[in-house]
């Protein structure tokens, strides 16, 4: 069976909690999506900010984060597409 992630690999990501136990410090640190464990379903290897340390956590503790350039493109139009009236 083939698993697909919320989380593709390279999406900043947020830890929060789920319905495990979790280290209340993780709580709201941002990191980014590196890879995804194919032997456990469902566990995602992120990246957190300022750490060297790889650190896996599920797929429900993790929210996406938008990053200032998805708010850029909000609304913008596409490549070689020049804005409306111009």
């Amino acid at each position: 069976m083939v698993q697909i992630s919320l989380f593709p690999q390279g999406t900043r990501v947020r830890v929060r909690r789920g319905s495990l136990p979790i280290d209340s410090q993780m709580l709201g640190r941002e990191g980014l999506v590196l890879r995804h464990d194919h032997i456990v379903p469902r566990q995602v290897v992120v990246q957190l900010d300022g750490e060297e340390r790889l650190r896996t956590f599920t797929d429900e503790e993790l929210e996406a984060v938008r990053t200032v350039q998805d708010a850029g493109d909000a609304g913008s139009p596409g490549p070689g597409m020049s804005p409306a009236g111009g």
